[in-house]
């Protein structure tokens, strides 16, 4: 799905979606074109819900995969919010030791790993081309002539990082801004637990 759908929430597919990541993660590493984009491309409750980890968005109401960002750039996932003009831009990579961080000979610290920087990239090329596009590209895609957009980058697993390894992936989401926006940055464990931890607070 190259362009977007519109999608409806369903609270019991939803949790059902959850409940399947939950399983998923049961495996100790994950492969992006294996296991990670079939299983998202499935779970479009599950991506929607993605998309309301970033600022101002309210109600998502459009989907799509592998979203054509104007012929040069292409991403996983995109949720939006057509109503408050609020785009998600996703990019999944894959899960293992050496997603995040890798041991270099002759270093004291981990380094972030050749694959966190490429994913990291990607989604500072989307923004890239987006701030540049004309009025016109904007609503022809999305309908108006202006929108918000953030991007997310999920990869990894806690289990492979101590408590120093996470504190720098988390300042790193907190303080590196590009073009006055972060790239939020995710493990799939920490994503998990945030979607579960929201699901449970508006149960309540």
């Amino acid at each position: 799905m190259k362009e977007f759908e519109s999608y409806k929430f369903n609270l019991v597919t939803y949790k059902e979606e959850l409940e399947a990541f939950k399983q998923l993660l049961t495996k100790p590493n994950l492969e992006e074109s294996k296991d990670i984009l079939p299983f998202f491309k499935e779970k479009k409750h599950l991506v929607a819900q993605i998309g309301t980890l970033v600022p101002d968005m309210q109600t998502p109401d459009k989907i799509a995969y592998e979203f054509d960002i104007f012929g040069d750039f292409k991403s996983d996932c995109v949720v939006g919010d057509s109503k408050g003009q609020n785009y998600c831009f996703i990019e999944f990579e894959d899960a293992n030791e050496k997603s995040v961080f890798v041991q270099k000979k002759g270093k004291y610290k981990p380094e972030f790993s050749p694959r966190f920087e490429h994913g990291f990239s990607q989604i500072v090329d989307w923004f890239y081309k987006l701030d540049g596009l004309h009025f016109r590209d904007f609503k022809e895609r999305f309908g108006s002539s202006e929108i918000n957009y953030h991007g997310i980058l999920i990869i990894g697993r806690n289990n492979y990082l101590d408590e120093s390894l996470r504190e720098r992936l988390k300042w790193r989401t907190n303080h590196v801004i590009i073009n006055s926006k972060q790239i939020h940055c995710y493990t799939f464990d920490d994503l998990y637990e945030r979607l579960n931890r929201k699901l449970q607070y508006t149960s309540q």
